[in-house]
């Protein structure tokens, strides 16, 4: 069983146009997400991870760009959750997190990742797909 995505300590969950991330990089509103403010394409510990999910589309991006490979380390997660139907599930070696199926808004956590591959998906829709993996 998946355990729910709760506020990482510091951060809350909001339901606006941003991200709550309390970190100080915090992006104003009509933008797509919070950033982790490192250099476009930098693969590192300690950044800032942007999760979407709609009605008809997941993703996971490090600065604005497709997440395919990333170092074992800490990370912060920010998933905004734009969907009544669909939720936002990582899975891989050690984590099963998952957003609400109808739980819509902005909410983060940080984790320790593993190596190994990590999937994201929605429970609700099979299509909706996609994987990292860490080294």
């Amino acid at each position: 069983m998946a355990s729910r995505i709760a506020p990482a300590p510091g951060c809350r969950v909001v339901k606006t146009p941003f991200c709550g991330v309390e970190h100080g990089r915090e992006r104003g509103p009509g933008t797509s997400g919070c950033r982790s403010g490192a250099r476009a394409g930098r693969i590192a510990t300690g950044l800032t991870l942007q999760g979407d999910v709609g009605l008809n589309s997941i993703s996971l991006k490090l600065d604005g760009k497709p997440l395919k490979t990333l170092l074992a380390g800490d990370y912060t997660f920010c998933v905004s959750d734009r969907s009544a139907t669909q939720n936002f599930h990582l899975k891989g070696p050690g984590l099963n997190k998952s957003t609400g199926a109808r739980q819509v808004g902005r909410l983060s956590f940080t984790t320790k990742l593993a190596k190994g591959t990590y999937q994201y998906f929605s429970d609700a829709k099979s299509s909706l797909k996609g994987s990292f993996t860490v080294s």
